[in-house]
């Protein structure tokens, strides 16, 4: 089953309703609730400051990963959460989530120490050469 990123989805005023597959994220255990498919009609919100002009953005919270909500365009900090786009993940998702993505950030954390320390470890196997080669090589 494929996970779709939407990442930061811009509608623009004229969509005022777009059709969505929803597909459930949640992969183990294949609960009912969690592996559904189904199609909905959505209706483009409308922020309080009166802006049509809306995005899709992914919300990464504990309480609420890979949930996506709408959020104005025209100031962030201003209006910031308009609604949710899309329904809850279900109670396995939402628990296992958190740790899945705190593991992928230290793991990434760790990958990047690595390649920090190897590029030293380059720098000085080069230094090392180059003084033994003026040294000897007098």
């Amino acid at each position: 089953m494929k996970s779709f990123d939407y990442g930061r989805l811009y509608l623009t005023s004229m969509a005022m309703m777009i059709l969505v597959v929803v597909i459930g994220p949640c992969i183990y255990p294949p609960h009912r609730s969690c592996l559904h498919r189904e199609r909905k009609l959505w209706k483009m919100p409308i922020c309080a400051c009166g802006n049509r002009d809306l995005a899709i953005v992914t919300s990464w919270s504990d309480l609420n990963p890979r949930r996506r909500f709408w959020s104005c365009l025209r100031n962030e900090r201003r209006c910031g959460w308009i609604g949710w786009f899309d329904e809850p993940m279900c109670p396995r998702s939402v628990e296992v989530m958190p740790g899945l993505i705190r593991s992928m950030n230290k793991l990434q954390e760790s990958l990047q120490q690595a390649t920090l320390q190897a590029r030293m470890y380059k720098l000085f196997i080069l230094f090392s050469w180059g003084l033994f080669a003026i040294h000897y090589l007098k």
